[in-house]
């Protein structure tokens, strides 16, 4: 009896083998499939994560414009060598101006043009860096540098590098026409900044006194939607009474504190993108996602350009639309609600932040999200989120997603059993935001009409 059972189980092992050879061969036969240009754009990504994690200043609005800037100038040093990128974006941001790349002749090599882009526009975005992470931004781009020059000549290695450099200084100038919003991380807590003192109206915690995060980011330009067009619904009248909705609504926070569940501990701490030094951003995030998903995929270098575009696009007006709703509203958040209603020792889970409740930052930004990559990627795309899968200081396990909607709607619940939102925060951060992510996902970057 017993070689038959060996003999069965020697059969299956086989094959157990040669299923893990053929899954391996497909990985492999992925990565070295992908272009330079591919891998090239996907590690400087790594390195625009680390600057948004690491450099002092890089909060969410400030963030989600950098990342926006870096991705503009990234899609026109492109346009030259694709027949995709029919649409300068000066025919889409007002007043910028692109570059004749016929200046150049034919004479360009697009990796070349590229890393010297990003090395140019890293310098003048994170000079404030730490200096482990500037000499690590060199030594990418010394290393795409020399990949390149083995590869064409001296005079189209120089011309290329002048393009993405005048890119890079396109960029940056382009930028600074906007004096409120210019390197914002330079001045975004602001001391002077008087808090309101009517019933209802924001302060900052108790327990982490810092001052306004950016009260004057609404009025910064946009880039491509109308922020009036997206101003938060008024607010029911301020109460405390115990038939209010707020009432209603602190009470479900302090519900689900006590205790808070496993679940929503770790959905809380998972999305919880507002830890510098140890997180991104929470646009960061969006980024990594987008990141994670082109990483292992067939998709091609343009798709990958586009999907940076349009998301960063679409993170950098939320932040500027939810900021100009904030400020408007000026309202409370649950944890000072609370300790004047319920407790005066109730705590949430993680600090407060230090602007005002209404809406939630994170559901704009998520819902806008969520809808640009669902155009870019398909309704139901399923992925897994292994942005804090290393991270000790809470729990970052994986998470699956049946689609990036589900994402989106668990990153706004996130804020609840965070003890940080209303649900009304949440639920009209999510209106906002996938009604702005379908004006950014109608933009067609190859001239054509969409629906």
């Amino acid at each position: 009896m017993r070689i038959p059972e060996i003999k069965i189980k020697s059969k299956y092992l086989w094959i157990s083998i040669l299923l893990v050879l053929i899954s391996a061969f497909g990985l492999w036969k992925i990565h070295n499939h992908r272009s330079s240009s591919e891998m090239m754009l996907d590690r400087w990504t790594y390195y625009l994560l680390e600057a948004d994690r690491l450099v002092d200043g890089y909060r969410m609005p400030v963030a989600a414009r950098s990342i926006a800037l870096v991705y503009m100038g990234l899609y026109e040093v492109s346009r030259p060598f694709t027949d995709d990128f029919v649409m300068s974006l000066e025919e889409l941001i007002p007043n910028f101006k692109s570059i004749d790349s016929s200046l150049w002749t034919n004479n360009l090599d697009r990796d070349a043009a590229i890393n010297a882009y990003f090395f140019a526009m890293f310098n003048k975005l994170f000079f404030t860096a730490p200096s482990g992470l500037r000499s690590q931004f060199e030594q990418n781009y010394e290393h795409w540098r020399t990949v390149s020059k083995t590869e064409i000549s001296d005079e189209a290695f120089t011309s290329s590098e002048e393009y993405g450099i005048m890119m890079a200084e396109r960029i940056f100038n382009w930028s600074a026409l906007d004096t409120l919003a210019h390197q914002g991380h330079l001045h975004n807590y602001d001391r002077n900044y008087k808090v309101g003192d009517k019933p209802g109206d924001w302060k900052p915690s108790q327990n982490f006194a810092m001052p306004a995060l950016l009260p004057y980011w609404g009025k910064i330009k946009t880039m491509i939607v109308d922020k009036e067009a997206y101003l938060a619904r008024p607010l029911p009248p301020y109460s405390t009474n115990v038939n209010s909705v707020y009432y209603a609504q602190a009470l479900e926070l302090v519900t689900m504190s006590r205790p808070l569940s496993n679940e929503d501990k770790w959905i809380a701490e998972f999305w919880s993108d507002d830890q510098p030094g140890i997180t991104f951003s929470p646009a960061g995030r969006w980024v990594n996602i987008t990141r994670q998903i082109l990483a292992g995929s067939k998709y091609s270098f343009e798709t990958a350009v586009e999907a940076y575009l349009k998301l960063s696009l679409a993170l950098s007006d939320g932040a500027v639309v939810c900021w100009r709703s904030k400020y408007e509203y000026n309202f409370i958040r649950p944890e000072t609600y609370i300790q004047q209603v319920f407790d005066p020792n109730w705590e949430p889970l993680h600090h407060s932040p230090s602007f005002p409740s209404y809406p939630s930052g994170h559901s704009v930004i998520g819902a806008a999200a969520a809808e640009v990559l669902t155009q870019i990627f398909g309704q139901d795309y399923y992925f897994v989120d292994r942005s804090h899968e290393d991270r000790v200081e809470f729990d970052g396990t994986p998470r699956e997603f049946s689609s990036f909607y589900d994402a989106a709607f668990e990153n706004a619940f996130s804020r609840l059993p965070l003890g940080v939102h209303f649900r009304m925060d949440c639920d009209e951060g999510l209106r906002i935001g996938f009604q702005l992510g379908k004006e950014i996902s109608r933009i067609s970057l190859k001239g054509v009409p969409t629906s």
